[in-house]
């Protein structure tokens, strides 16, 4: 039998961590390993915990900015792979592209 893990309070340090990540590009998954939580444990606090719902979506739109931000910038430059970064982009954020 697997014991089951005590549920943790999502803390403001935590969504400190979240926006910064969020600020630098990451992944939705860097930021759930950041701060120790699995893919699962971050589907439980999107629907049972505003305040981790609202510093994900806000994480999630730095997030896009920065990769939008990132393409915008490097228009002109030949060693710039856009197109991957495109998939990157729609990987990311399907719902977007």
């Amino acid at each position: 039998m697997v014991a089951k893990v005590p549920k943790k309070k999502f803390t403001e340090e935590q969504a400190q961590v979240i926006l910064e990540l969020g600020k630098q590009g990451a992944s939705q998954k860097a930021m759930y390993a950041a701060i120790g939580i699995s893919k699962d444990t971050a589907a439980r606090l999107k629907k049972d915990d505003e305040f981790f719902a609202e510093t994900m979506s806000l994480a999630t739109t730095y997030g896009q900015a920065y990769w939008e931000n990132m393409m915008l910038a490097n228009l002109d430059n030949k060693g710039f792979n856009s197109r991957i970064a495109e998939i990157a982009l729609r990987g990311q954020y399907p719902e977007d592209y």
